[in-house]
């Protein structure tokens, strides 16, 4: 059974993140289609065109004709986003299935792997947040990061290397309708084969490689989805090729997170500075009571990214009138119009206990590992609601490719190519109107088919921290480049010829604590 003394300890937390995935709280929650949703659907299909004017998108057909999405019409998006899809799908392939969950499907925009047959799953966490936080927020074709009066285009966003797809899941999250039965991740994970196929199916997809891609409590669910995916060995359906957890949830909770609580705040004493009285106390007690004496501190201390100060900037996602949650917003997108749409909802699971399911480093992660000899575990280095050292933790007791843990201390530079910064506020440059860092950005380290990489300046959310720096995580992940160590460009056109960094490049800049053989 899982630990719950720090889930109930959280309940009671109330700051508000200056993301909207922040909003999560990891740790506590962290055929046929209804008639709203069909007449959501409907709509003319004009403007729907390719940018170079052709007649139609790559996947439209009289199939999917009810969940194209305008890309010239998102209300607030004063530019074409791209060709979309969005809707519900049934979670099985029975006549009667009522339960659904609900999509957004980007197709890639990279003309060079338009016929490269892969697809990358995005999936927050909670448990009971929706993915369409990591659109709008993290990685998706348009953003609109907390403090912007307006969405704007994103030069990192991942359909620009491939095929990507949002999934709002367990049903009852977000825009998935239905009544919530999973008991555990078994549960989750066999719902969403069952609407995988049926989505694989409508947009032609079999035969694709499958990327799992998850968040914060998406520790556990992407693991159990990637390695049902596994155990199916059905590569029509379920091709699964790689895993990507970013700060994860992957190991017993007082280990991961509460036990190395004091550890973190000595290593940011400079971010967070207890008084010798509070760290006394601190010794004897844990996570709650560093929450606690930091919000004197700071009030507006984020657990998700330690760095962050007041005032919080306004939130388009946040409580007061989401985006999502506006009606014209609802039918540009299919959504059901009687759905109240929230970041994230209780009661996910069936169940009094929550989630009853083990952890994921037992056997999930191990055999996606096994399986796959491509797994990322990415983490950031400013996230203490997941303190780093939780994870390392997890690692050196946790056995894969038939040994336990990492056999070598972590320390080899995570590098960030270069892409044309230039200092000047009045440069325009790519990806000048959302720069990230670059350069060497953290530390990496691959042993027996599984990366770690941690990135210094990321917070909880990392795609959201450091954009660059996930962009090229994606590309190790698609087998793009060849380690995250490398200095090669960045493999999109427009950046191939920026010049970058000579090696040797020196160690990484987040020091990993080792020691062999598990703690």
């Amino acid at each position: 059974m899982r630990s719950t003394w720090l889930v109930l300890a959280l309940l009671s937390l109330s700051t508000a993140s200056p993301l909207g995935s922040q909003a999560e709280q990891p740790l506590q929650r962290l055929h046929g289609h209804s008639a709203s949703a069909d007449a959501a659907r409907r709509g003319s299909l004009s403007g729907v065109v390719r940018r170079g004017g052709d007649s139609a998108h790559r996947f439209l057909n009289d199939v999917t004709k009810d969940f194209v999405v305008n890309g010239t019409t998102l209300p607030e998006v004063d530019f074409d986003i791209g060709e979309s899809y969005a809707g519900q799908l049934p979670i099985s392939q029975e006549a009667d299935e009522r339960d659904h969950m609900f999509f957004w499907f980007f197709p890639t925009a990279n003309e060079e792997h338009k016929e490269t047959k892969e697809i990358v799953i995005w999936l927050n966490g909670g448990p009971g947040c929706s993915s369409l936080l990591g659109l709008i927020q993290e990685n998706g074709p348009f953003l609109w990061p907390p403090g912007l009066r307006k969405p704007v285009s994103n030069p990192w966003s991942w359909h620009l290397l491939s095929n990507i797809v949002y999934v709002e899941q367990p049903v009852t999250v977000g825009f998935s309708q239905g009544t919530a039965t999973a008991k555990d991740e078994d549960d989750v994970a066999r719902q969403f084969l069952g609407f995988w196929k049926n989505l694989m199916r409508l947009f032609s997809l079999e035969g694709y490689r499958v990327y799992v891609v998850a968040e914060s409590y998406g520790g556990y669910y992407g693991p159990y989805i990637a390695s049902h995916m596994v155990d199916a060995n059905d590569g029509r359906y379920y091709d699964v090729a790689g895993l990507m957890i970013y700060d994860g949830i992957m190991f017993n909770e007082v280990v991961q997170s509460g036990v190395v609580s004091e550890s973190f705040v000595e290593q940011h004493r400079d971010l967070m500075p207890l008084d010798d009285a509070t760290m006394a106390r601190v010794h004897n007690r844990l996570f709650v009571d560093v929450y606690e004496a930091m919000r004197e501190i700071n009030p507006c201390f984020n657990i998700y990214n330690i760095p962050d100060h007041c005032p919080r900037p306004d939130d388009a996602v946040g409580p007061a009138g989401p985006y999502f949650d506006r009606a014209d917003v609802k039918r540009a997108m299919h959504a059901p119009a009687e759905v109240r749409w929230s970041q994230c909802v209780d009661g996910v699971f069936n169940s009094s206990r929550g989630d009853r399911s083990p952890p994921p480093d037992a056997h999930e992660l191990p055999n996606v590992v096994d399986a796959t000899g491509n797994v990322i575990i990415a983490h950031g280095a400013m996230d203490y609601i997941l303190p780093l050292d939780g994870v390392l933790l997890g690692l050196q007791n946790m056995t894969w490719g038939g040994r336990l843990g990492f056999q070598m201390a972590p320390s080899d530079p995570f590098y960030v190519p270069r892409y044309g910064f230039n200092g000047s506020d009045a440069a325009v440059y790519y990806g000048s109107l959302l720069p990230s860092g670059s350069g060497v950005q953290g530390t990496a380290h691959h042993e027996r088919g599984l990366t770690l990489v941690v990135t210094q300046l990321a917070g909880h959310e990392g795609p959201a921290y450091a954009a660059a720096g996930a962009f090229r995580h994606l590309e190790k992940l698609l087998g793009r480049v060849r380690s995250l160590t490398d200095t090669e460009p960045f493999t999109i056109p427009e950046l191939r010829g920026v010049a970058q960094a000579e090696k040797p490049l020196g160690k990484g800049t987040v020091k990993i604590p080792y020691r062999a053989g598990g703690y």
